[in-house]
């Protein structure tokens, strides 16, 4: 029969496995850079209280985390999100990106590690406001996979994401989800929440649509001029803003964001 204090022993090996088999599992993404992409139609829309709470979250939760939050403005009148995010990872050379709506806030068990394969961080019941994340909310993906998927569509306004949807489940069919980790951040003013479901229905009806072919425009074929370029004092230290015009100015259905 074992004695106390080697039972004792035992139980500290096993939770020092335990512990070392976690870490090892975060050791990865301490050496990768995440890049937050958050676009919008003005800055004036982010909320500073929502970039400090993500900021704070990802601090206490990923101490040795290298991140950065790129904010792309829209300076087109016809808003094109799919292009925003293109830019995004364009302009920021990182590891993996979050492809995040700005009034998304990690909670529970949102995980931001480095993925080895697409993933939401969104459940399908979180709600924000009106909207149900069936697809969208926060998307995590590494940049090999973002450029073998062609980013987003550059054509399709108001619809990119439910293709960039399409896009990953061709390549990566069933993709992980967290379950129970988003809340709302703010009180939600209708800017910029997505009706995925009416997205889908959209898609259908374009004449010959097919996410494959598709596909063959996204990050490759991407044309926009930058307007400025700041960092703010009184946004998070690493925060930068592009401001952005989009060429051409126009592609063929309108945006479906309320």
């Amino acid at each position: 029969m074992l004695s106390f204090s080697r039972i004792i022993q035992i139980i500290i090996i096993i939770c020092a496995f335990i512990y070392i088999s976690k870490l090892d599992k975060q050791v990865e993404t301490f050496s990768k850079t995440l890049g937050i992409i958050i676009p919008t139609r003005k800055i004036s829309y982010i909320d500073r209280r929502y970039l400090k709470d993500l900021d704070y979250y990802l601090k206490n939760n990923y101490p040795y985390l290298q991140y950065k939050f790129i904010i792309v403005e829209h300076l087109n009148r016809e808003y094109n999100k799919g292009a925003l995010y293109n830019i995004g990872v364009k302009e920021f050379d990182c590891d993996y990106y979050a492809f995040q709506d700005f009034e998304v806030l990690p909670a529970g068990n949102a995980n931001y590690i480095y993925p080895q394969r697409p993933q939401h961080l969104t459940d399908i019941n979180s709600k924000c406001g009106d909207c149900i994340f069936t697809n969208g909310g926060v998307i995590l993906s590494n940049k090999h996979d973002f450029l073998e998927m062609n980013g987003y569509s550059n054509k399709l306004h108001g619809l990119a994401d439910a293709d960039f949807i399409n896009r990953i489940n061709l390549k990566f069919p069933n993709i992980p989800r967290c379950e129970n980790n988003v809340e709302c951040s703010q009180v939600n003013k209708g800017r910029h929440i997505v009706n995925y479901e009416e997205q889908f229905r959209n898609l259908v009806k374009l004449p010959g649509y097919n996410p494959r072919k598709y596909m063959n425009d996204g990050f490759n074929k991407l044309k926009y001029k930058i307007v400025h370029r700041q960092s703010l004092t009184n946004f998070p230290k690493n925060c930068i803003i592009l401001s952005v015009h989009i060429f051409p100015k126009k592609y063929t259905p309108k945006s479906d964001l309320l």
